[in-house]
Parts: C-alpha cells; structure tokens; sequence
C-alpha cells in the first residue's frame, strides 16, 4: 500500500490533475472579475471585498464534506486490508484459516448491521420503515468501512502479519499516507467547486 503513489506514473497524473485544478481555479477568479466587470447578471467576483471575505470566511466550510470523511475511511480500509496480506494470499492452509477466523469475528458484526435494518421498527430504518433515506444509508460508506477494517485487522492477526497494536495504528496510517496525494487533489477540487458555485450560483 504504502507504494501505491510513488510511482512515476502516479506521480505525474497527480501532479497534472493538481495543476489543472489549480490552473482551472485562477481561470474562474479572472473570469469572475472581468464578467462583473461586464455587468453580467448573476456574476460574483472574487476580486472585490464581499469575495475576498466569502473565500476566507468560507474556505473550511467546502473542504469539510461528507466526501472527504469516506475518503478518509476508505484510505483507512485500504491501509488495513494491505498490510493484513489480505489481498496477497500465500500459503492457501494459512489463508484459509485466517480467512475462516476473520469471518467469524466479522459475523456478528454483520448481524448486528442486520438486526439494526432488517427487522420490523428497525432502529436504523427511515421514519417511513425503509432504508431509503436511512440513518443507515446515510453511513453506508462508514458501515463498509469499518467492516473492512475489522475482517483485515482479524485476518492480519490470525495470520501473524498484524502482530500487536502498534502494527495495526500503523496499517490505517499507512492507508492515509498512501492516499495523500488523493487528498491534496479532493483539497483543490472542493475549493473549485465551492469558488464556482459562489461566482455563478
């Protein structure tokens, strides 16, 4: 996991993608300015004070998202199920018992996810009795996310690759450090999206 960046390959798709995000930003602030300037309706500029103090007023505000809490998880997961030799396999005798013993830690996990949406008045179902529009629906990516997280960590302990608790802080570090330069992009992506939802919306 923890190469999952470093390639040059990866490198220079991040590095593009972050400049055209970026490139694509400084476009929409001249764009905004010389619009306005225009007298086009429905225009924001961000080269005035009302959008000097909308962007530091609300530059925290468009990163935190529900988007970047998945992300977050996910990296998590990742780091997890890479580091437990998860997806690598090996010796078919020893990963079809740490197999065997993640799923039964992972059991009742999934019947509590289960008890929680399935029954009748469950207490993770909508105000109408379905899952659509869910408390559950609404975790869904947590819910896979954490379930991820414990079948690797049971297997990378069942099979020796995640031996003490330290090895596992580090699996979900790892998951973040790998993802970094996913965050960095998610980072100038939302603060494109809020910038031209402020200047034409």
């Amino acid at each position: 996991m923890k190469n999952s960046f470093t390639g040059n390959g990866m490198k220079r798709v991040v590095l593009a993608v972050s400049v055209a995000l970026a490139v694509a930003w400084c476009a929409v602030v001249l764009l905004s300015w010389l619009l306005s300037a225009m007298m086009v309706p429905g225009v924001r500029s961000l080269l005035t004070g009302e959008g000097i103090r909308w962007l530091f007023a609300h530059f925290t505000d468009g990163l935190s998202t529900p988007q970047l809490v998945w992300l977050l998880l996910a990296s998590m997961a990742a780091g997890c199920a890479s580091a437990s030799g998860l997806l690598r396999g090996g010796d078919v005798a020893r990963h079809g018992k740490a197999l065997r013993a993640a799923l039964l830690l992972l059991a009742p996990y999934l019947t509590a996810m289960t008890l929680l949406t399935m029954l009748p008045h469950a207490v993770l179902l909508s105000a109408t009795g379905t899952l659509a529009g869910s408390p559950f629906c609404r975790a869904l990516v947590p819910v896979l996310c954490f379930g991820t997280m414990l079948f690797s960590v049971a297997y990378g302990v069942a099979s020796h690759r995640l031996s003490s608790l330290s090895d596992i802080v580090g699996a979900m570090v790892g998951g973040l450090r790998a993802a970094a330069p996913l965050l960095f992009v998610y980072v100038l992506a939302a603060q494109l999206l809020q910038t031209l939802l402020y200047v034409f919306v």
